[in-house]
């Protein structure tokens, strides 16, 4: 009998045989062990259809082979392999995140409403809940902090927040002045990986790339920008021009506990510089023998601005597309933005937005698709195909901020 062609591995990687050499070795194989009497040239014959259901079955067994191999390599691990090779570096992949937005409340002077209980509907069907307790000023006014029952990128824009879903004596109303920060889907693939790279310094301690490690790997974490000043002068960076005293270091988080930013900081940063930021947690140094009470060190970082970016996608009309392609390319560019359409990692403070990035996923969506152009901007009405986040700047995209328009 004939050798079926086998997977061989070898110090350049991984060699798959052909499928059709595959199938004829399979078909004489069995031709020689009936006598060599069969019919191996007719198509649609049993010994044929036979051969050929083996043949495939050996095919997908080399291709699962094949994946599982290629997933040695880190950066195009996935999965539960992806996760195994995180633990070495000391990391978890992050779950899914809860949209929250600060909404306006009216109701009776001085009442309190307890957290949880607190309910509110949107537009859209999404259910919300204060997140803590709030009272109602001599205005009737408040301004508490409610979260988005359902997790991941759930978008809400101004004005959708108004049904009370609960009746509670002394609340009125509600609405919303502001749109929501977006939460996200459970990390993907891209950005587990763009983590466990940035990560390689979390056993240093000192430099930048330290304490953007340490912050990385902290619960709730999804994004960290760090730069330091080391002259003795002040300087301004980023398209923002955010201000560098001397000798300071700057360092923008979003998501993520006070208490634990600032024992990372603690545990990483060298002595000295001054941390610049908008938000200061105070941290009690019990490192080494130290008797108590320990010493507090008060540290800031930043708690990045929610900058809205605005898109313009120009599309050539085309009676092919379906009708529902104007909130497709939405959706699209919302995966895009948020990271998870497996090309492309998220946007982040102080980083570029590309109007390139989102051709791949809009342009997938249909072969009569012809994507004329995308314009970006940090205001209505973007004319740019490229734009610079500041260092106190999260980009953060709504749905309502994409205008699509179908060219005739």
């Amino acid at each position: 009998m004939s050798s079926i062609p086998t997977i061989a591995i070898t110090d350049t990687g991984i060699s798959i045989p052909d499928a059709t050499d595959i199938f004829n070795s399979v078909l004489a194989n069995m031709n020689t062990a009936w006598g060599g009497t069969l019919n191996t040239v007719d198509s649609g014959t049993p010994q044929r259809n036979f051969s050929q259901d083996i043949a495939n079955y050996i095919n997908s067994l080399n291709a699962v082979i094949a994946d599982l191999m290629g997933q040695f390599d880190p950066s195009k691990s996935r999965g539960r392999i992806q996760d195994s090779f995180a633990k070495l570096y000391f990391l978890q992949r992050s779950g899914a995140t809860y949209s929250t937005v600060t909404a306006l409340c009216n109701g009776a002077i001085g009442v309190t409403i307890t957290a949880g209980s607190a309910i509110a509907r949107d537009d859209n069907g999404y259910t919300w809940v204060n997140s803590g307790d709030f009272t109602f000023d001599s205005s009737g006014n408040a301004s508490p902090n409610f979260v988005c029952q359902t997790s991941g990128p759930i978008q809400l824009g101004i004005g959708q927040l108004t049904q009370i879903s609960t009746v509670i004596s002394g609340w009125d109303a509600i609405t919303n002045q502001v749109t929501a920060s977006v939460g996200s889907s459970q990390e993907s693939q891209a950005e587990f990986e763009q983590k466990r790279i940035e990560s390689v310094a979390i056993n240093a301690s000192g430099t930048n790339a330290a304490i953007r490690s340490a912050i990385w790997a902290l619960p709730g974490v999804t994004d960290v920008f760090v730069d330091d000043n080391q002259a003795d002068f002040s300087v301004q960076k980023g398209s923002t021009n955010y201000t560098f005293s001397p000798h300071s270091i700057y360092i923008a988080v979003e998501g993520g506990e006070d208490s634990a930013i600032g024992d990372a900081i603690l545990k990483n940063k060298d002595s000295g510089a001054t941390t610049l930021g908008n938000t200061s947690v105070s941290v009690a140094d019990s490192s080494g023998n130290v008797a108590e009470p320990y010493p507090v060190n008060v540290y800031n970082f930043n708690r990045p601005t929610h900058k809205d970016l605005y898109f313009i996608v120009n599309v050539k009309q085309n009676s092919n597309l379906p009708s529902t392609i104007s909130d497709d390319i939405k959706a699209a560019m919302l995966q895009t933005f948020n990271g998870n359409d497996g090309v492309y990692t998220k946007a982040r403070i102080g980083g570029y937005v590309f109007a390139s990035n989102y051709y791949y996923n809009i342009a997938s969506l249909s072969k009569y698709l012809a994507l004329l152009s995308i314009y970006v901007g940090k205001s209505a009405s973007p004319t740019e195909t490229q734009i610079t986040m500041g260092y106190d700047e999260l980009p953060v995209l709504s749905i309502s901020n994409i205008i699509v328009n179908l060219v005739p």
